[in-house]
This record gives C-alpha cells, sequence and structure tokens, in this order.
C-alpha cells in the first residue's frame, strides 16, 4: 500500500518498479497525482495488473486501519 502523492519525489517510480519485479504482490497506491507524472503513471498503471490505483483516500470519512487490513 502506498499513501503519499504520486510522483517522482515520493518514490512512486520505485514502487512501480518493484511491481514489474514481484507481479505475484498487488500494490494499492493511493494519493494525488503530480501533473508532471500523470501520463507515465497512468500508462504504467494500465499495464502492470498487480497495481491498483484507489485515488485520494478520504480519511475523515473512512477508515485508514480498515483500508490497510
Amino acid at each position: 500500500v502506498f499513501f503519499s502523492r504520486i510522483g517522482t519525489e515520493k518514490g512512486a517510480d520505485i514502487v512501480l518498479g518493484a511491481a514489474r519485479l514481484a507481479p505475484a504482490v498487488e500494490f494499492s497506491m493511493y494519493g494525488p497525482v503530480d501533473e508532471t507524472y500523470a501520463e507515465l503513471f497512468e500508462a504504467e498503471v494500465e499495464v502492470l495488473s498487480n497495481v491498483r490505483y484507489c485515488g485520494v483516500f478520504n480519511s475523515a470519512a473512512g477508515d485508514v486501519v480498515r483500508e490497510l487490513a
């Protein structure tokens, strides 16, 4: 699980690299996507069947602990 702004500064590219190397592991990514990274990120998520982009998690309305479980 990746909770952060999605961009290279926060290591999202490293997470996607790990997803390519570990296709049996499921990756869920939450957070706003940096505009400069959006096109590349969306292309990567489209081809990696083990990566799911979940949008921005609303911690006021949702239960973070339950989501992580």
